[in-house]
């Protein structure tokens, strides 16, 4: 958010915030690491965070309905605009499934790289 915000200032913008934009709750392993929750158990979400999501996490199609809900909204009253949105990966993976029409259940097989910039034009 303080780089939402100081990008916004610097470039004389309006910055809004999408509470929607909050990365996926991953429950019992917030905050912790792969070391401590274990690399199996991490790889297996990965590959399907469906039927292998964390305990107490949030539900994956909740996340997308929650971000999507945000983003359809950008695209709705923003057609014509520029938009900076800053976000944490799992919300730029359902973006992007969303614009390429791919199943979210497939979010993980997309590489976000941690601090890098996405490009879209629709």
């Amino acid at each position: 958010m303080i780089y939402a915000k100081a990008s916004s200032k610097n470039k004389n913008t309006r910055c809004k915030i999408f509470n929607n934009f909050e990365e996926l709750g991953f429950g019992d392993w917030q905050g912790k690491s792969t070391d401590s929750i274990g690399q199996v158990l991490v790889d297996n979400f990965k590959l399907d965070p469906v039927n292998h999501q964390p305990p107490n996490a949030e539900n994956l199609y909740n996340f997308q309905t929650r971000v999507l809900s945000s983003f359809e909204d950008i695209e709705l009253h923003h057609a014509y605009e520029s938009v900076l949105i800053v976000a944490h990966a799992g919300v730029i993976r359902v973006i992007k499934s969303y614009l390429l029409n791919l199943p979210i259940e497939k979010m993980f097989t997309m590489k976000v790289i941690c601090g890098s910039n996405e490009h879209f034009e629709f």
